[in-house]
């Protein structure tokens, strides 16, 4: 395999990449710049050469009037190659530049190339002279071939400026076509130099022949079989033309048969070698460019490609509507957790592919994970998206999946695109768990609220130094005698700046940005400080349940949090509950597992919280030990219109019983509703009936007028559960 690998590459039969080809192309492209000024300085100093020694004195002795036909028999043919050498240098650099527009590019060309176009006609003025009927026959062909190609190699330049400006994009083919016609020109020239001198016996521009072929065979990358080939016709031509034509004038001896078949082996492995090297260049590059550009697992653009692909073609596109649609696939991790990692990169790949699919010929990228981002001028985005999320919904590996995405339009061409996707980002987060919405437009009131999102990360950590986040404290009482057994401790922020701000301001956010766990930690010292000092002062001490959310179980270990804060403060554990939301219980279900098992080996009761809030499986309650069942307020909504609210109620106290767990219900607010619950045997209830969420001291100043009694018996931990 190696060695047919390596056959076709030194020979160049193997078929080179797009990006090989072109880089190929660029090379040949700065060496032809590097030709053109070498040409255009040997040409000049001929010209001056020419006309000093031979033009100037047969116009000074009165030989001619006009030195016209000194000018066509001693320099014409060196004023043609320095014309076509000036054509190649503006060729080049408009080719190269990547900032000069086509119109300059075209008028940088069209002078230069103009001249040689025409001059090429002059072919028939040097065929008029007198001095030119002296030629014997190859010479004259040769140097009629000459002016022809020029002529060619110069409308190839003049055809491709024109239709680069006009069709705004480059014409590779017409490139290397110009290219080869130069290296034609050069070779062509060297051998009517070199043979016009060998037949006159004048060895002194012999060497003409071989310098052209020096910089045809080594300066421009040709493929293995080619070069060859150009080099075999040209050596053995040129050859056949000195020996076989002209025996009589020219004399070749064995020692100069073997001097050139030694250079002709030289120049090949020359141009193999540098034909291999600039290949193995091009193809390190392209894999480099590649890594660079794209995504290894999807094979979408990388990021940073995304973002400098699509800032530049808004801007070069103002008067076009183009939109950043941030993609979110649901339920991916549940496909890693159960499927393997394998398995969810082969999904990643196919879902690229389904993106490729509904949004062709636009920018896509993987931002990170399971997130995408597509940027498009398509304003039918609704209707593709929703055929995107019929193809997604098809069961994977026995596994449904399904996306969500926020949608930015983008208004100012000149946005950062990181801050557009920043604003898309946030749209797909705030309706990722409203499975009614699965796309959404982002609007004024989105940026309002990520306003505040961007204050609320900003200053979080500042809010926690400077005392702005306080604990409220919401009583939780027995539904037997309405006394007070515990209360749940709440995050409530007190900004100088903003004021007061209440949970749905700041939690959302910091949940998105993935800074919650700094809030829990900041709630549960408070927490802890606040029993300690009761404790030291001898006051009735109110057990306090603390909430953990999804998040916190993955930015940080709530067994070690709140093991360093009851040994820090001296709390007895009887005295912190621990809530989880039942929303948590979607994630990593091992590490949850654990987590809940370790917490209840160190002698902290664990609450379900928000049973009911959309989540409820029956499966929580199996695989999970939990003390306290704390149903969901929207169970009680509706509660008096709706009789099948009761029957609910009353099933899950009778299940939650019979599994040994003890229930409290919260968003009470009625008299009808606590005489219910109470009913039906739920112990505890929580909400305004009893009391709002409220700072320590106005909780301590009700308890000690009497409006809250403390309970004599707290509970779970205290009751053996």
């Amino acid at each position: 395999m190696n060695f047919s690998r390596n056959f076709r590459k030194y020979t160049g039969i193997q078929r080179n990449s797009k990006y090989v080809y072109q880089y190929l192309n660029d090379a040949n492209v700065r060496s032809s710049l590097l030709m053109s000024l070498v040409v255009i300085s040997l040409e000049a100093w001929m010209i001056i050469r020419q006309t000093v020694k031979y033009w100037i004195p047969r116009c000074q002795d009165g030989r001619e009037v006009w030195g016209i036909v000194s000018y066509f028999q001693f320099t014409s043919y060196f004023w043609l190659l320095f014309f076509v050498a000036l054509s190649l240098f503006f060729f080049c650099l408009t080719y190269l530049s990547k900032k000069m527009s086509p119109l300059k590019k075209w008028l940088l060309n069209l002078i230069p190339s103009s001249i040689t176009f025409f001059y090429g006609f002059l072919v028939f003025g040097q065929i008029a002279l007198p001095s030119f009927s002296k030629f014997v026959l190859v010479p004259q062909i040769l140097l009629v071939m000459l002016y022809i190609v020029s002529s060619t190699f110069a409308a190839c330049i003049l055809v491709y400026s024109t239709l680069e400006m006009f069709k705004k994009k480059s014409f590779v083919a017409i490139a290397v076509a110009a290219i080869a016609l130069f290296a034609l020109i050069c070779l062509v020239f060297g051998t009517f130099v070199s043979y016009t001198d060998l037949i006159k016996v004048e060895k002194n521009q012999a060497i003409c022949f071989l310098t052209m072929v020096i910089y045809v065979a080594c300066l421009l990358i040709w493929k293995p079989y080619i070069s060859l080939s150009i080099l075999g016709v040209i050596f053995f031509g040129f050859y056949y033309l000195v020996t076989s034509l002209n025996p009589d004038k020219v004399t070749f001896t064995e020692g100069d048969f073997v001097n050139f078949l030694t250079f002709f082996i030289s120049l090949a492995m020359i141009s193999v070698s540098i034909y291999v090297q600039r290949v193995s260049e091009g193809e390190k590059d392209e894999e480099l460019e590649y890594i660079a550009n794209y995504d290894d697992l999807t094979g979408l653009d990388s990021f940073q490609h995304f973002l400098n692909i699509s800032h530049q073609i808004s801007l070069e596109n103002k008067d076009e509507q183009y939109y950043y649609i941030y993609v979110d696939i649901r339920e991916f991790k549940v496909l890693n957790d159960q499927k393997g990692f394998a398995t969810g990169n082969e999904y990643l790949r196919q879902f690229a592919k389904l993106l490729r699919k509904h949004f062709e010929n636009c920018h896509i990228t993987r931002a990170n994970d399971d997130h995408f981002v597509i940027f498009t001028s398509y304003k039918d985005y609704e209707k593709r998206l929703e055929a995107l999320r019929e193809d997604v919904r098809i069961p994977f590996d026995g596994v449904s999946l399904d996306i969500c995405c926020g949608i930015y339009e983008l208004y100012d061409t000149k946005e950062e695109p990181r801050h557009s996707l920043d604003k898309a980002r946030y749209i797909c987060n705030f309706i990722k768990m409203d499975r009614n919405v699965f796309y959404k437009l982002y609007d004024d009131k989105a940026l309002q609220v990520l306003r505040n999102m961007r204050f609320v990360s900003n200053n979080i950590d500042k809010a926690i130094q400077e005392g702005y986040i306080k604990v409220y404290y919401q009583p939780v009482v027995w539904s037997e005698d309405g006394n007070l057994c515990g209360v749940e401790a709440l995050a409530r922020w007190i900004d100088p700046e903003k004021g007061f701000m209440n949970p749905g301001q700041f939690v959302p956010a910091l949940e998105t940005m993935h800074l919650i766990h700094k809030l829990d930690i900041c709630i549960l010292e408070q927490v802890c400080r606040d029993l300690r000092i009761a404790i030291d002062s001898h006051r009735p001490i109110i057990p306090v349940s603390v909430n953990f959310s999804r998040l916190d179980f993955e930015l940080m270990d709530p067994v070690s949090v709140l093991e360093e804060m009851t040994s820090k403060y001296q709390i007895p554990k009887d005295y912190l509950h621990v809530e989880i939301t039942e929303s948590a219980l979607v994630g990593n279900i091992a590490v949850l597992d654990q987590t809940i098992k370790s917490l209840k080996e160190k002698g902290y009761a664990i609450w379900l919280d928000d049973f009911g809030s959309g989540y409820s499986s029956l499966n929580v309650l199996k695989d999970y030990s939990f003390d306290v069942l704390k149903i969901d307020m929207k169970f009680l909504s509706g509660f008096s219109s709706n009789p099948k609210a009761k029957s609910i109620l009353r099933s899950i106290v009778d299940l939650a019983s019979k599994i040994s767990m003890r229930t409290l219900t919260e968003g009470v607010e009625t008299d009808e509703e606590k005489e219910f619950l109470k009913e039906i045997g739920c112990e505890r209830l929580q909400g305004y009936l009893f009391g709002k969420p409220m700072p320590k001291e106005e909780l301590a100043a009700k308890i000690a007028d009497g409006t809250n009694i403390v309970s004599t018996h707290f509970g779970i931990m205290t009751e053996g559960l």
